[in-house]
């Protein structure tokens, strides 16, 4: 999927969530989030300077793809109260 596709999945989830306006913009920035291990993706190239050292650490599609990694994610949210994590955490899994 392309940036645009992901960022309209994020927000359709957060809308099926009750998501407003500002939860949504977070549910979108998640949704690209697990892109940050592709220098040449959206948001890889805005944040080349962790993009690449990320993408040499991991590769693409590895840890930042997992659901081992955003589900904890959701649940620190939860468990600090957060809810600007949990619905960037939302948006992330709905890229997964």
């Amino acid at each position: 999927m392309t940036a645009p596709t992901h960022i309209a999945f994020g927000i359709l989830c957060g809308s099926l969530a009750n998501a407003d306006y500002w939860a949504s913009g977070a549910c979108a920035l998640g949704a690209l989030l697990p892109d940050l291990d592709h220098p040449l993706s959206s948001i890889g190239r805005v944040f080349f300077f962790i993009s690449t050292p990320l993408n040499r650490l991991c590769g693409h599609r590895g840890l930042i793809h997992s659901v081992f990694l955003w589900f904890p994610v959701l649940l620190f949210g939860v468990l600090i109260h957060s809810p600007r994590l949990q619905w960037l955490a939302i948006g992330a899994l709905s890229h997964v």
